[in-house]
This record gives C-alpha cells, structure tokens and sequence, in this order.
C-alpha cells in the first residue's frame, strides 16, 4: 500500500477512535447529569445528542492530533514515542477544537479528552507493535 494512503488510514482511523470515545463521554455524562439534575438538560440535549455532538468533536481532535503527531514525530515509530509526548500531541489537536469551533470555556476539558484517548491509542498501538514482533505474550493465548 503506498505511503500516503497509510498515513490516511492512520489520520482517519484515529479520528474514528477519538470520535467514539469522546462520544461515549459525552453520552455518560449528559446521562448522568439528567439523572441527578434533569433541569440542567434542555429537551432534545439527551445522551446521544451529546455523542453525536462530542463524536464530531473528537473526529476532528483526532486527526488533527494524528496529523501533528505525524508531522511533528515523522523520525520515530510509535516504539519510540513516550506516552508524555503523545499526551502533548493530543492536548494540542483537543485544544485546537475550541479555536476552530467550540466556546473557549471548553478548552480545558477538551484538551485532557485529546490528551487522554492520543496516550491510549500510541499505548495501543505500541502494544500491538510488540504483540506482531513476538516480544510480548498475547492475553489470548494463555502463556
């Protein structure tokens, strides 16, 4: 497969991954929030109105970390990269969101949901690395 339709999947793919679990996020705590106070939801803010909403948030985020990450780390594989730097990564794409967007308010949070789900996806992924070289044993296969 040529380069660039890699690096597609993998800005795609991340966008897809960040999507989901800022929407799953958004979902719980719009629940959550109108079970102990239902007044602080308006009528058609339910659950899945704040997962679609926070999903496209989180696409976005999602590639413009991966599309950072990929520009600022092109040197190193995921191997290579600390979870720390992968963190900055993401606050700066989740961060990005509220400039191009969102109420500046959001900023904070929006940077630790980038933060957060860019660190667990490079861990993912350097997981799997190792898992495909044979340098760690599967969970799934018992040894």
């Amino acid at each position: 497969m040529p380069t660039i339709l890699r690096r597609l999947r993998g800005l795609l793919g991340v966008g897809v991954a960040t999507g989901l679990a800022w929407a799953a996020f958004g979902a719980v705590i719009v629940a959550v929030g109108s079970v102990i106070d239902p007044a602080s939801v308006d009528p058609g803010e339910g659950p899945l109105w704040a997962a679609w909403t926070l999903g496209r948030a989180g696409f976005l985020a999602g590639v413009i970390a991966a599309g950072v990450l990929a520009v600022a780390e092109r040197q190193r594989g995921l191997a290579s990269l600390s979870l720390p730097r992968a963190a900055v990564w993401g606050a700066l794409g989740g961060a990005a969101l509220p400039w191009i967007m969102a109420p500046m308010a959001m900023l904070p949070l929006l940077a630790l949901l980038g933060a957060g789900t860019t660190t667990a996806i490079v861990g993912l992924g350097r997981r799997a690395e190792r898992l495909a070289a044979g340098r760690e044993p599967s969970a799934l296969s018992g040894t």
